[in-house]
């Protein structure tokens, strides 16, 4: 060990020197091949790190082959974790492709998350695209335990893999991001996986839009759906995405168990189409088949509020008809499934936004609100401030 650390010193004293010299080679593989511990071989392989080129890779192979076949002991897994880390450093330094099975068998073989993680990350500099798929099929593997909740505290693994994903870069790792970029994981490994995302492509929400209409996994389609209007994708595909869901999932039946989920979808495209203002005789025809098949206080709320923002004569023609036909059940003595509470808040929120849209034929059905008998004070206060709001309009 004495003898390891006075040559290395000697080295770095007469570091010029060596670096330019035709030996540096030669006496590093001696200096390797002399050491007596894992710890030594590791103090050579850092020096070897800071002036390996490609006449090393040959010897940096011998290496990682033989750390590969190497049974350690119980009180070794430390050292030959470092040992095998210092190697990795110069594989992805030299980006030695040959290297990447090796590597594969060496993660097998370590036990720390953070060494593990940066093995995956090492088989990716290699630049070996056929491990591109075995990164895939191991995130898959990975995700699935994350969701039984079999995979905790190891998130450094799935770092590696995604910062390995991103650098190969390929369409293939897309739809295992997705779960990644979501908040089931720590800020980094989230922003890891964004990151991943953009170097596979400008444009998520195209990706997205494949797998929200095929793929049979709606927490998939939930997360594509996110990870689609939170991208930098261009507006107009963002809108598109969220049309695509909500006409997908309108015309989808679902078990009950998975009825909570498609809401969420439908819901989910309804808001963003709203924000966005989209001005579409088409979007306000599916908002209206979406509310036709609800009666939820939250969907119905999300319906109006859209519907609001979009402010065309559609918009508010839908509106009208909502707000008669609960006239009319009111008259009828119906309470349309909502609880007192929940009922005049939907009945206000719709109420309101004729207001806000101030379109002329809204005029009598907000009359007939104000003449319906059972209706609070609350209601036909404001059903009277939506008549101004027109009116005022009007004589403008």
């Amino acid at each position: 060990m004495k003898l390891i650390k006075i040559l290395i010193l000697f080295i770095l004293i007469n570091n010029t020197v060596f670096i330019n010299s035709s030996n540096n080679l030669t006496l590093f593989k001696n200096l390797y091949y002399k050491a007596n511990s894992l710890q030594e071989k590791q103090d050579v392989l850092k020096q070897i790190d800071k002036v390996a080129t490609d006449e090393y890779i040959n010897f940096i192979m011998e290496i990682v082959v033989d750390q590969s076949n190497y049974n350690y002991g119980f009180l070794e897994i430390k050292d030959y974790e470092n040992w095998v880390l210092a190697t990795a450093d110069i594989v992805k330094k030299l980006k030695i492709k040959d290297a990447a099975p090796y590597m594969e068998k060496i993660y097998n073989k370590c036990k720390t998350a953070v060494v593990k993680g940066e093995i995956l990350l090492t088989i990716a500099y290699t630049g070996d695209k056929s491990y591109i798929k075995w990164l895939n099929n191991l995130l898959y593997d990975i995700n699935n335990l994350h969701r039984a909740n079999k995979f905790k505290n190891q998130e450094e693994i799935i770092q590696g893999i995604v910062i390995g994903l991103g650098i190969f870069g390929d369409e293939s790792s897309f739809e295992n991001l997705l779960y990644v970029a979501m908040p089931y994981f720590s800020d980094k490994t989230q922003e890891l996986a964004k990151q991943a995302i953009e170097k596979i492509t400008d444009n998520p929400a195209l990706l997205c839009n494949e797998i929200i209409l095929n793929n049979p996994d709606y927490d998939t389609k939930i997360d594509a759906l996110t990870v689609a209007l939170e991208s930098n994708s261009p507006e107009e595909d963002k809108i598109y995405t969220s049309k695509i869901t909500l006409k997908k999932m309108n015309g989808t039946l679902v078990e009950f168990n998975l009825k909570e989920k498609r809401k969420a979808l439908l819901n989910k495209s309804v808001y963003y189409l709203g924000e966005k203002r989209v001005k579409d005789k088409e979007v306000v025809d599916m908002i209206e088949e979406k509310w036709d098949n609800e009666d939820d206080f939250y969907s119905i709320l999300t319906n109006i509020e859209a519907l609001e923002k979009i402010a065309t004569e559609d918009a508010a023609k839908v509106l009208n008809k909502k707000l008669a036909y609960w006239n009319k059940r009111k008259k009828e003595g119906s309470k349309d499934g909502f609880v007192v509470t929940e009922g005049i808040k939907v009945m206000i929120a719709l109420i309101k936004a004729l207001g806000k849209i101030k379109y002329n034929g809204s005029l009598e059905v907000l009359y007939d609100t104000i003449w319906t008998e059972g209706y609070g004070e609350p209601i036909k206060k404001e059903a009277q401030n939506s008549i101004n709001l027109i009116m005022n309009q009007i004589k403008k």
